[in-house]
């Protein structure tokens, strides 16, 4: 799997906790939209492409990566609540 599509899992009550594997470089627009119940997501270095509103209205999220990541840089734009992995994923 190299690609998690758009709207894949959106307003998927039953996600609480998902760590993406190296394969994945792209999460779609809307992947996780409106997934209430998400609470952490470990998005590793392989992905450097994250859709509009991949995690919109997931207010109990936080994201899990490493410092430097694509995936901090977008938590970071978009206002995401995020850790960063001190020795890595």
């Amino acid at each position: 799997v190299t690609t998690i599509g758009e709207w894949a899992f959106s307003d998927c009550g039953s996600l609480t906790n998902i760590t993406i594997p190296d394969s994945v470089t792209t999460i779609g627009e809307g992947a996780f939209y409106y997934c209430e119940s998400l609470t952490n997501i470990t998005i590793p270095d392989s992905v450097t492409t994250i859709g509009e509103y991949a995690f919109h209205n997931c207010d109990s999220l936080t994201i899990q990566c490493n410092s430097g990541s694509y995936a901090e840089k977008y938590c970071k734009k978009n206002n995401i609540k995020y850790l960063v992995t001190p020795d890595g994923l």
